[in-house]
């Protein structure tokens, strides 16, 4: 780019060196010339192969980008998104390109080079800014934040650095974002922090992850406090020039921006420009504005090939940090440590005005992804789920559907064994867990906990062996089993771990029961219960006939007969004990038709995917919201009781979830409704403060002064360092 300007420079000089005709004309060809590679160079991909010696082995690149290039404009078009950036490096195959516009109103198109806002992933580079400080030993990592910010207020408890890298400090989030969301003037690392720094802690440091903004400003000044340097020059200096991250710089509306994107969001499913703010306000956690290039570089180089940090810092920064209650928070230094598919995967995503980024990284397998849109609110984990998926040629999401309750609680157990395992395993070359007898303990628990003849007695009990057993709190039994059967598997197996992350937990299991059930090995492998055992091989018998290209390729094209459809599952899966569960089909089109206020529309979905997956919770919660738009509160709470039964800890009834959907109904004006979702989730969750809290605001809306007082306070009595619900009260006692 510099190159090409300094030329451009040069030709308008009058006293350039090519004086004679011939020279001129040769000047200006070598112009154009190179004005026409740039621009094509600006469209097309860049790839650039570095083949090691023994080529035959590696994936089928050239398929693996024709096939993503379709996929990525087929999808833009449904997720109606304006320009799209992708770049990938595995091992010593690099490819980037830009897909759709960058600016739709002067039709520019998005590039390899687009520079994006990261948003989020800007959290990476300010934890790896604190850990360089801290290998320098200018930071200790369990000393308290005034230490080096003293002009932070202190709180009824320490935060220490560790804490705030792993958003255990109990700093707030966004509390108000319609304030605190759209700022627009510029503010100085001071000013940044005064946002935020008054507020109440959410939670004691240490006993609760809270995801938070503000808490990695706050590490932002500590980078600026130790290092003498804004926070822009120290990223700049420390680790993008290292990395060679040329494109790379803090987010600056007055700065000109090579390649800079404008922003667009859907409004009644038309683009509109997207909202100015200043970044300032949030530089430290979502400031940074870059290329897909330029992030794998970085996530290559500082991961994978090891530069800046110490491998033991390294390893620090890509392990989860743990809860006070010994559950993992699935997050470690700056990074989403997040097991998929049986790799080790790391990961973080970025969202804000303008933009939606994500980065992936698979160290074991050397794979770096990096996606970026200029839609707000994009889901862009699709974008790279499909390119992992041709690369490793398997699938990473293909979710199961046991056809019992109680078979269900013993698969979701294989199925943390297995992801859990096998990254474990990838990653440390050996099983968690060597001791023999601590071996042979871990399989007694599963057999104990699990035995399907005495399920349907103590689901419960099940259900928390199965959801701690990956955990600190639960002796990561789990983790233990699914480590030690890869590590045998990988010594005494016929088959690569890489089939088994082809092929499923069922595969897993199976042929590690079938390697123990050999002479040589019968007293050297622990074992499975005789009922477990026929439980795992009937779905190893069945996941071939099931688990087919044809059912896991289902793209659900706009216009699909989802009666047809629904036949055709059920005609395919009838009488098998496993299958491919497609349900997200049903609840997204159902979603879609409520969108539309097609409440009926969205029901009749609900019920016809409830035909193929009748212990579906997600599908029993999805029609509980679908009666509870339509005013049927009954049949609403009848809906959600079936889906808690079936499982009490499924994602469909969490907390968050029903605070979302309570959310929704009270911008449709359903006030009542909302007031009787949130008693739905208060009988199953009777000391969830925020809940509470919900009932107590609805409650004020709708005029029932008195309940809004009992719930606000009951709010209160069980978080006091719940400052909204004390301003509630305030407010109510007023009226």
């Amino acid at each position: 780019m510099r190159f090409w300007r300094e030329l451009v420079r040069q030709k308008s000089i009058k006293n350039n060196r090519f004086s004679s005709v011939t020279g001129k004309r040769l000047l200006s060809c070598l112009l154009l010339v190179l004005a026409i590679l740039f621009f094509l160079s600006s469209l097309g991909p860049r790839i650039l192969f570095s083949f090691p010696a023994n080529s035959a082995s590696l994936p089928d690149y050239q398929k693996i980008v024709a096939n993503y290039e379709q996929y990525v404009r087929q999808q833009m078009v449904r997720d109606k998104i304006p320009g799209l950036s992708v770049a990938f490096r595995h091992q010593d195959f690099f490819w980037a390109k830009g897909f759709g516009w960058a600016d739709l109103e002067n039709e520019v198109p998005a590039s390899a080079a687009s520079s994006y806002r990261l948003a989020s992933i800007t959290k990476t580079m300010t934890a790896v800014a604190i850990l360089l400080l801290y290998e320098e030993r200018k930071i200790d990592l369990d000393a308290e934040v005034q230490e080096y910010v003293p002009y932070f207020p202190r709180k009824p408890w320490p935060i220490t650095i560790r804490q705030l890298l792993g958003h255990l400090g109990g700093i707030s989030h966004y509390r108000n974002y319609d304030l605190e969301g759209h700022i627009r003037e510029p503010k100085t690392t001071q000013e940044a922090l005064a946002i935020f720094q008054n507020f109440p802690l959410v939670a004691e440091p240490g006993t609760r992850y809270n995801y938070s903004t503000y808490g990695y400003n706050l590490l932002g000044a500590v980078v600026e406090a130790v290092s003498g340097m804004p926070y822009a020059e120290f990223i700049r200096r420390r680790i993008a020039e290292p990395l060679g991250m040329e494109a790379t710089r803090l987010d600056s509306q007055a700065d000109l921006t090579p390649g800079r994107v404008r922003g667009y969001r859907l409004v009644a499913d038309d683009w509109r420009r997207s909202e100015f703010i200043d970044t300032s306000s949030r530089f430290a956690g979502g400031g940074v504005r870059s290329t897909v290039e330029d992030l794998v570089k970085y996530a290559y180089g500082l991961i994978i090939e090891g530069k800046i940090l110490q491998p033991e810092t390294r390893r620090m920064m890509l392990t989860s940090q743990v809860q006070k209650n010994g559950l993992f928070t699935n997050y470690g230094m700056g990074w989403v440590v997040d097991p998929w598919n049986g790799h080790f995967h790391v990961n973080h995503g970025g969202s804000q005005q303008e933009t939606r980024t994500h980065l992936a990284v698979f160290p074991e397998e050397r794979l770096v992804i990096a996606v970026a849109c200029n839609l707000e609110g994009a889901n862009l984990s699709r974008y790279v789920r499909v390119l992992a998926e041709n690369i490793f040629g398997e699938k990473m999401d293909a979710l199961a559907y046991p056809t019992s309750v109680d078979t269900t609680i013993i698969w979701r157990a294989c199925e943390q064994a297995f992801s859990y395992g096998l990254s474990y395993f990838s990653r440390n070359k050996s099983p968690l867990a060597t001791s023999t007898s601590e071996i042979a303990a871990n399989f007694s628990a599963f057999n104990q906990h699990l035995n399907p003849k005495l399920l349907a007695r103590q689901r419960r009990r099940a259900w928390d062996f199965v959801l701690t057993g990956v955990h600190p709190a639960g002796g990561q039994v789990l983790t233990k089993i699914g480590s030690f059967m890869a590590e045998a598997l990988a010594k005494h197996g016929d088959k690569p771990l890489a089939f088994y992350r082809q092929h499923g937990p069922a595969a897993l299991f199976h042929d590690y029961i079938e390697l123990g059930e050999k002479e040589s090995n019968r007293r050297q492998l622990p074992g499975f219960d005789k009922e477990i055992r026929q439980v795992i091989n009937g779905w190893a018998e069945d996941w071939p006939r099931t688990f087919t290209p044809e059912s896991l390729d289902i793209d659900f094209p706009p216009g699909i007969n989802w009666e047809v459809f629904t036949k055709q599952l059920k005609s395919a899966f009838a009488g098998r004990l496993i299958y491919p569960d497609l349900s997200a089909g049903y609840l997204n089109a159902a979603q879609e038709a409520l969108n539309r206020q097609k409440v009926e529309e969205a029901l009749h979905l609900v019920n016809l995917g409830l035909e193929v997956y009748p212990l579906s919770p997600s599908l029993h919660a999805a029609s509980g919201i679908a009666h509870f738009w339509q005013g049927n509160i009954p049949q609403a709470k009848k809906a959600f009781e079936q889906a808690f039964s079936l499982n009490p800890h499924h994602q469909a009834v969490s907390v968050d979830r029903f605070l979302s959907w309570s959310s929704q109904l009270e911008r449709a004006k359903k006030t009542a409704e909302a007031l009787a979702l949130l008693e739905v989730a208060l009988l199953h969750y009777p000391r969830e403060a925020r809940l509470h809290f919900e009932s107590g605001r609805l409650n004020l809306q709708a005029g029932n002064h008195e309940k809004a007082l009992a719930a606000a306070e009951k709010a209160l009595a069980l978080d006091p360092n719940m400052e909204e619900a004390r301003e509630l009260i305030e407010k109510i006692k007023k009226k």
